[in-house]
């Protein structure tokens, strides 16, 4: 009946829950083919894979030639280390020879300027030995004329009719050559004829006399001698004298003397006598 079949199918799905009736056992698919064919293609690498894998040997070679560029780098370095310090040894030493040939040079012209100072001592003290030499002998051998006296003729009281007589001398131990004699006698500012003699080309050696005169009439009249003897005027006898010495030197002789009043014999005293 057909209440009788709906219950027993509800109580044959209640029993079976899948709900299924099966004649044959369900056989489980078969997947050998697939899983071969996923093995096939795992074994074929994948692009990307092979990008992967020419990226990994490419970073090794970099990694390998940073490596290698690195050592050399560092090894160049310390070759340089190396030879900067030696650089640096060298030149510390050669700046050390530098300082010591310097040194040695300062030393050598400090002794160079102190021997030319020695030297130019030498040389001065010389000079001045040689100086000193030749003044003394130009004081022994040289000529020298002065005056060795002046006197009135006759050998009396000062007068009209007397004569001034003076007398040079050499008294070097060298003649005197080229020899001039200008002497006045009388008073200043009178106009008055002097004694001049020229120059003498004879040698007037050593020891050797030069005189000159000249009379008191050419000079004064009587009242003006009375005046001298009265001390109102003065009564003067000067002159010069030039000559040469042995040396080439030229030299020359100025002298002046008054009479001394009524002086007899007359006498005259000095008043200036210069020789250069």
């Amino acid at each position: 009946m057909p209440e009788e079949n709906s219950s027993e199918s509800q109580q044959n799905k209640t029993d079976n829950p899948s709900g299924l009736i099966h004649s044959k056992p369900v056989r489980e698919p078969n997947n050998n083919s697939t899983r071969n064919k996923s093995t096939d293609s795992d074994k074929r690498p994948h692009w990307a894979d092979t990008i992967i894998a020419i990226f990994t040997v490419l970073i090794f070679v970099t990694y390998l030639t940073s490596n290698y560029f690195s050592w050399r780098t560092l090894h160049e370095i310390k070759n340089s280390g190396s030879d900067t310090h030696d650089l640096a040894v060298a030149a510390k030493e050669t700046a050390e020879a530098a300082k010591a040939q310097a040194e040695a040079t300062k030393i050598l012209a400090e002794n160079a300027k102190t021997a030319t100072k020695a030297v130019s001592r030498q040389a001065d003290t010389s000079a001045k030995s040689a100086a000193a030499a030749e003044y003394a002998i130009r004081l022994t051998e040289v000529a020298d004329i002065g005056i060795q006296s002046i006197s009135c003729t006759p050998n009396s009281q000062l007068d009209i009719n007397s004569v001034i007589t003076i007398t040079y001398q050499n008294t070097g131990r060298g003649a005197a050559t080229k020899v001039a004699v200008t002497f006045h006698v009388g008073r200043y500012g009178a106009n008055i004829t002097p004694y001049v003699g020229t120059e003498s080309e004879s040698i007037i050696g050593a020891g050797g006399l030069l005189i000159a005169a000249l009379p008191v009439k050419d000079s004064l009249t009587e009242t003006e001698l009375e005046a001298v003897h009265d001390g109102l005027i003065k009564f003067h006898a000067w002159g010069w004298v030039s000559y040469r010495d042995r040396f080439g030197g030229n030299h020359l002789l100025v002298h002046d003397a008054e009479y001394i009043p009524k002086s007899s014999p007359c006498q005259f005293k000095a008043v200036k006598t210069v020789g250069r």
